[in-house]
This record gives structure tokens, sequence and C-alpha cells, in this order.
């Protein structure tokens, strides 16, 4: 939705390109920030403070999104590679930690199992908020060549911004259930190393 939004609300979809750019400069460089917190929390905390994080900018987008304001812009894409660097790096990790889990309990590794599930879902969400946005587009009243009215800016302004913020605050809540803390996945790491030793 992004595109709509630089090239209709902010007006300054030449930078498209840029603004992306710098997203993606941002999230390699919350990598290891990241990464440092990670070690010294457990990751269901770490991520769901990289979701609320994400989530309040977002929101804050509905305002930082201003006609003509390159600085807003950026300092928006800046800080949403930041936040969303967390969303991409411990997921990962944590299915890794439920492998292995499921590995202790079963004594099959089926990580591809948990990866392809996580795939999936992914290009689930992907696919279904393609739909969402073009039906979001289409009641609004959008029709390409035509400039829009301020009704179907207002709605392309709530599209881009409900939906991400609620998700991203419900996923917070999610993670407060995430079972697997630092000490269990080392307990079961632990307990891993142990039955490949005793094996050999």
């Amino acid at each position: 939705f992004l595109p709509f939004m630089l090239k209709y609300w902010v007006r300054l979809d030449h930078l498209l390109f840029y603004a992306y750019a710098a997203y993606t400069l941002s999230v390699y460089l919350g990598f290891p920030l990241w990464k440092k917190i990670g070690e010294r929390k457990d990751k269901k905390h770490v991520l769901a403070v990289g979701f609320a994080a994400a989530g309040t900018v977002y929101a804050l987008s509905f305002f930082m999104f201003q006609p003509g304001d390159v600085v807003l812009l950026f300092a928006w894409a800046i800080l949403v590679g930041m936040c969303g660097a967390a969303g991409i790096l411990f997921p990962f990790s944590m299915i890794a930690d439920i492998a292995d889990e499921d590995e202790l309990e079963t004594g099959h590794r089926s990580e591809g199992v948990f990866y392809g599930a996580f795939s999936f879902i992914q290009k689930c969400s992907l696919a279904l908020g393609t739909i969402v946005s073009s039906l979001a587009l289409s009641l609004a009243g959008f029709e390409a060549g035509v400039e829009p009215s301020a009704g179907t800016l207002l709605v392309f302004r709530l599209v881009y911004v409900i939906p991400a913020v609620s998700f991203l605050f419900a996923s917070v809540l999610i993670y407060r259930g995430y079972p697997l803390t630092r000490e269990r996945a080392a307990a079961v790491k632990q307990a891993l190393n142990e039955r490949a030793g005793s094996a050999a």
C-alpha cells in the first residue's frame, strides 16, 4: 500500500526506491542491536517489544506521512526498519527452538515442517493483505489515473494504519503465551546433546 500512500497522499512517489533503501539499511543496522538484547532477555519478550514499537510507528505514520515532507518520510522508514528487524530476526531462531523441543519429545527432527508452515502462513498473509488492499481501494472509489478525493485519501491512510497496528499489537498479546523461555530452550539443547552423547 506504500506506493499509493507516497503517490497520492505524501506526493513523493519519486522517492519510493530511496525510502525502501533507507528501510532496508536500517533493518540490517537493527540486527546487531536486537541480537544483543535477545542474548539477555527471552526472545518472546524482545519480539513483543519489537512488535509494539513497530505498531507505535505505524500508528504515528497517520501523522508522520505529510504531503511533501521528506524528513518525516525517511524518519518513518528508518524507524520501521529498526523495529522490523526484530520481527525478521527472532521468529526464525524461535522456530529452531521449537524444532529442538519437538525433537526431544518425538525423537524426530522436523525443522522443515515448521519452517514450511511459517513460510506458508507468511504467503497467505501477503495474499490476504493484497486482497484487503484491493477491496479497500475499490470501496473507496479509487480509479487509476483519476485524482482521488479527500474521502478516498482518508481510506488510504486508515487502511494503511489500522490493520498493521491491530495485528502488531495482537501479536504482542499472543507472544505472552509463548512457553519456550531462554532457560527452557537451553535445557532442551542440553538434553539433546546428552542424548546424542549417550547414543554415540
